[in-house]
């Protein structure tokens, strides 16, 4: 039996990152084995006993010391395991996973890039570092997957190894219905968190650190100046304590609530009327394509990721700042119509990005490629 190992990060537990490809090699006959840093894995509720699973440290920074014991780690496994084929995932996965691909002459190599650190906009520094890191590693990769227009056509600019192909699927998927119906108590959701039928109530989920750029999101509600809107961050992260003096410095108490991480979002985002995201960087926003299927209009950054999903105007808005964004939440509360006609659409629209439809799309590629 053929052996493939999928290398990611830091994994808690099975989820539609890994799901596809799993599903893809149980079709095919092949034995699937994941490494990821599982310090903070779900063993006891991981409904998937036949992926073997392996413990690595791997660190997202570059820089870490952890990654090199990784890199000799996962040389170990591939030997020990007799190991056919890698795919591997995030930046620090992709460098890892190709390097020992390419020192164990394994079969074949996959990559996703789950959003190039490369990018138009990105600092000087991103755009010539980690564009050069990719565009060498391309040569050991015999397939690369990307989620977003702007990635695939950079992908297509690389020499992979000969034969070799770059793919677009639909991100990691989601389950659509999941989102889209759900059973909840609004009043007493509500009620917990102390809002009202009159408050206009926007959403923000994500780490709270520099990239997902919350401290914009929260001048863009100061700039409404509407005491009716109330913003719900769903996350934690290094800059909540920032972010919660920014909060407290324009008087926002009682429009931004801080709820931590949260594991009732699918209730969240339907008690809430549109959903917001300033970041700088995305690959393929996981949590907007949830907003979408919850049928929230979506006001984002108009980046890479999130203007794969939003069409200005039809499902969204795309903004560059504050300003533009607390006039198009402004715009939204003041005409329902459009609300109603962005929630139709992007029920619409989001099933084109269906866990099953994506699984498709890496069973196709595995078959093509394995």
């Amino acid at each position: 039996m053929k052996k493939l190992l999928f290398i990611s990060n830091i994994t808690n537990s099975i989820t539609n990152f890994v799901l596809p490809s799993y599903y893809a090699c149980e079709k095919m006959g092949i034995e699937f084995h994941l490494a990821s840093n599982l310090n903070n894995f779900d063993y006891e509720n991981n409904p998937y006993k036949d992926i073997v699973l392996h413990n690595i440290k791997c660190n997202r920074n570059p820089l870490s010391f952890d990654n090199i014991y990784s890199y000799k780690e996962l040389n170990r496994i591939i030997k020990e395991n007799q190991i056919d084929y890698i795919h591997c995932n995030t930046p620090i996965g992709g460098v890892l996973g190709r390097l020992c691909a390419s020192k164990n002459k394994l079969e074949k190599v996959i990559y996703t890039a789950h959003g190039f650190h490369f990018y138009k906009g990105a600092p000087l520094l991103n755009n010539i570092v980690y564009k050069n890191i990719e565009y060498a590693l391309a040569h050991k990769t015999d397939a690369i997957i990307t989620i977003n227009n702007e990635d695939f056509h950079n992908a297509n600019n690389m020499k992979l190894k000969k034969d070799g192909k770059v793919y677009k699927v639909d991100g990691v998927g989601i389950d659509v219905n999941s989102f889209f119906n759900v059973s909840y108590d609004k009043n007493t959701l509500k009620k917990t968190l102390c809002l009202s039928d009159d408050d206009y109530i926007c959403i923000g989920i994500g780490r709270i650190e520099s990239n997902k750029n919350f401290e914009e999101t929260i001048e863009s509600i100061y700039k409404t100046n509407d005491k009716r809107i109330k913003l719900l961050i769903c996350g934690d992260g290094p800059l909540k304590r920032k972010c919660e003096k920014i909060v407290k410095k324009k008087n926002l108490e009682k429009n931004i609530l801080f709820l931590g991480y949260r594991n009732d979002i699918p209730k969240l985002l339907k008690i809430s009327n549109c959903y917001i995201s300033l970041s700088k960087r995305e690959g393929l926003p996981r949590s907007l394509m949830e907003a979408m299927a919850a049928g929230l209009p979506c006001i984002v950054s108009d980046i890479r990721g999130n203007n794969d999903l939003i069409k200005n105007g039809i499902n969204g808005f795309l903004v560059n700042d504050s300003n533009e964004c607390a006039e198009k939440i402004n715009q939204l509360i003041h005409d329902e119509s459009m609300s109603r006609k962005m929630q139709i659409n992007n029920i619409r629209l989001i099933k084109n990005y269906d866990v099953e439809k994506v699984k498709k799309q890496i069973e196709e590629i595995y078959k093509k490629e394995l």
